[in-house]
């Protein structure tokens, strides 16, 4: 019965494999011919999954290890809750129905969002959660149903923490604190799902939904330090029923996560839109504190291993470190493993240092199971350590009786890493039998190359997609890039006065956010270099600033970054329209428009004064597509520059006018008499313009509008001519019936 038994386990666990690598094999192919929305649905829907479903994996792997191994890990429960515990051939079970469903759901919403039909993919998620929560709670379904009402009221406790605490309560809280990306993410897939479909930008309901689910909005946030929360609450209620005060610095290790965990979501989403994010340093500081303090306390109180507080903690040098405890169950290289990649896997969260990788769902997806895989081998050594509480550990692996193994295993064992750690720690423990044969059991070998090879290969996995997106989405932000022109102090002053639209960002070298907008700025001196319209009116450039120092010789490559919108032509030195300020030799750049931070984004308005104040400072998103928007809009805005759209038709009609020229310079006059207070001044420009053509000739109009151009062009205007000389050539255009500087800029470009 025992191998028929073990056989169909086998079969269906092979189905299940072969189900689940189909689907993702499918997945993968249909996925190719999705646009970016249809992929970011995907991730949306699916990815909350992924996390608890691998942390059933791993529980079952852990509790078949322990039934294999003869370790009574029950004894930690309550003898009450015992038998509602589930074996590990039940919680298999489970864990390949619910991955076969989420597999073959996953798949089919990827064909169907192949299929051309927006809504057609967004039935399938709700569908997909309902029926995932029914298979659980359907009759015979695994495990048992004492086992799911077991969970399901220790939920409910873990909810409600300000009672009696037991193990059960707190070991599923530590789980869940692993959860809680995958808890944000599973509420923002609801309330998507609630609020309407995401699946296409056109649907009604897409901008409104994206907006009332984002990522820091207050459920959100609620959802991602709710775990947390309770923990700590927990941690309370034990030291108020009489526990020890250590409980009180528990709470506080809790407690430190919240902060740490608000400012990563508030700095993710300023780095995804490639926004300067003020409190980087703080976050920066509260992430490794609460990194640093949370390994302090599992190696020393949940692993019971002295260190710090407790005696027997070994030195290497000034340093102590770990040490194990007489009776540990485990060989020692697998202590050291655990160590240092729980050490390293709490400062998953460096990889947002990594250039743009964190802007990619698979590495948040990949960063969120490793959580789960440090939280997986945290529990084989939190059991071990209440069994030995409870005084019921079993014999260390070193003293177990050795086992033969094949040749094959051997050769495996004997090629490196974590095994043959665990073959050398037991022959100088003196674990090796008279026979040779490794002490290890088969089971456990297994169980230890497995871990060992998931661990190697999801770390291999961040750091490969950080290696592989950082570069691409950072750069040198002083290197040249096509389209980007350069500014100096000399010339500073002659093209930011007042006479052009000029959007100036200040960086520096080392600032990681400036490296990250270089891209985009490439591609959008390239877009503008490539458009003959933006080209006419668009200029951008780069400008550096850094720390005080010892300056050096002047360098090509040093300068102010920013963005130049030029209605007129310019000549001579700025000639070329373009902007660099090297602030490492000239730092009074910088400091006379206040920039405290890099990058700093400046913009000045055409016609206003060239200072702090009048400066506006740039809070958009820093993408090319973004400030091509800005710069957009601000064009759309100028077309009524020093314009009054009542003499803009006289004044097409005086130049249509062959003869009789005077009469529409009354019907002009009359319309400046009838045009307000606001509009006065302009208003009167087009009636000087006409008297003065009727007076010296048509051509009069385009000499005047070159001239004036020309001396705009040269930057020795004084400042308080500049708004008089920008009116008058606004006006101008009205009766060219072109854009200012279009054709001095071709002239440029030919020279």
């Amino acid at each position: 019965m025992a191998a028929a038994r073990a056989r169909g386990d086998r079969l269906r666990a092979a189905g299940a494999a072969a189900w689940s690598g189909l689907c993702a094999l499918l997945v993968l192919r249909w996925a190719r011919a999705l646009d970016a929305q249809h992929v970011a649905l995907l991730y949306t829907y699916w990815q909350p999954l992924a996390p608890p479903l691998l942390m059933l994996w791993l529980w079952a792997r852990a509790v078949e290890h322990w039934e294999a191994a003869g370790q009574p890990y029950d004894a930690c429960w309550p003898e009450a809750e015992r038998r509602w515990l589930p074996p590990a051939r039940e919680l298999f079970a489970a864990a390949r129905l619910l991955t076969c469903a989420s597999a073959g759901a996953l798949a089919a919403c990827a064909w169907l969002c192949t299929t051309g039909r927006p809504l057609a993919p967004l039935a399938l998620p709700p569908l997909a959660y309902l029926a995932a929560g029914a298979a659980l709670l359907a009759p015979g379904a695994p495990p048992r149903r004492g086992a799911r009402l077991f969970f399901a009221r220790t939920l409910l406790k873990v909810g409600a923490p300000l009672g009696s605490v037991g193990w059960a309560d707190f070991l599923l809280a530590d789980c869940l604190t692993s959860l809680a990306k995958s808890s944000s993410d599973a509420w923002r897939a609801s309330c998507l799902i609630l609020h309407g479909p995401l699946a296409h930008p056109s649907h009604p309901s897409s901008a409104a939904a994206a907006a009332a689910c984002g990522p820091l909005r207050l459920p959100a946030l609620g959802a991602l330090v709710l775990p947390f929360v309770l923990r700590m609450l927990q941690c309370v209620s034990v030291w108020r029923a009489g526990g020890p005060r250590g409980q009180l610095v528990n709470a506080l290790k809790y407690a430190s996560s919240l902060p740490a965990l608000v400012l990563t979501a508030v700095e993710h989403e300023h780095h995804v839109a490639k926004r300067a994010f003020a409190w980087r340093r703080t976050w920066i500081g509260v992430m490794a504190f609460n990194s640093l303090f949370s390994f302090y306390w599992d190696v020393e109180q949940d692993w019971d291993m002295p260190w710090l507080a407790q005696y027997g903690g070994r030195r290497l040098g000034p340093l102590r470190l770990p040490a194990l405890k007489g009776s540990h169950a485990y060989p020692a290289a697998w202590y050291t493993w655990l160590l240092a990649s729980n050490l390293a896997l709490r400062f998953t969260w460096a990889h947002r240092l990594l250039g743009d990788a964190e802007a990619h769902n698979e590495v948040l997806m990949a960063v969120a199971c490793l959580e789960v895989l440090r939280r997986a081998q945290w529990l084989y050594v939190r059991v071990e350590t209440e069994l030995r509480r409870l005084g019921l550990l079993a014999p260390a692996l070193e003293d177990l009786p050795p086992l033969a193994h094949a040749s094959s295993r051997e050769g495996s064992a004997s090629g490196g890493g974590l095994a043959a750690l665990l073959k050398g720690a037991h022959a100088r423990d003196g674990g090796a039998s008279s026979g040779g044969g490794a002490a290890l059991r088969d089971d456990e070998l297994d169980h230890l190359l497995l871990l060992e090879t998931a661990m190697k290969a999801a770390i291999a996995l961040l750091l490969v997609a950080a290696a592989i997106v950082a570069p691409a989405a950072a750069s040198d932000p002083t290197e040249s890039l096509p389209g980007v022109h350069d500014l100096t102090p000399d010339t500073f002053d002659k093209i930011v006065n007042g006479a052009k639209h000029v959007l100036v960002e200040f960086y520096a070298p080392w600032c990681g956010h400036c490296k990250h907008m270089t891209p985009e700025y490439k591609t959008l001196g390239e877009t503008v270099a490539n458009d003959a319209n933006l080209k006419s009116r668009v200029v951008i450039a780069k400008a550096r600033r850094a720390a005080p120092r010892p300056l050096p010789p002047p360098s090509p490559r040093a300068a102010p970054r920013g963005l130049l919108l030029t209605p007129p032509a310019r000549r001579g030195a700025a000639r070329r329209g373009a902007a660099q300020v090297n602030a490492d030799e000239h730092r009074e750049l910088g400091e006379r428009f206040g920039v405290r931070g890099f990058p700093t984004i400046k913009y000045f308005a055409r016609g206003k004064p060239v200072t702090e104040a009048a400066a506006q400072a740039y809070e958009g998103a820093r993408m090319a597509d973004k400030f091509l928007e800005f710069l957009q809009q601000k064009l759309e805005e100028d077309k009524g520059f020093a314009r009054v759209p009542a003499l803009d038709k006289l004044a097409k009609k005086f130049v249509a006018a062959k003869a009789d020229k005077a009469a529409v310079l009354k019907e002009a006059e009359a319309a400046v008499k009838a045009a307000g207070k606001e509009e006065a001044a302009n208003a009167e420009l087009y009636a000087t313009f006409m008297k003065r053509a009727i007076a010296k000739g048509d051509e009069y109009l385009e000499n005047e509008l070159a001239r004036l151009e020309r001396m705009i062009g040269t930057g020795s205007v004084a400042a308080a001519k500049v708004d008089e000389m920008s009116r008058k050539v606004s006006v101008l255009s009205a009766f060219t019936d072109k854009a200012p500087a279009d054709e001095d800029d071709d002239e440029d470009d030919e020279e």
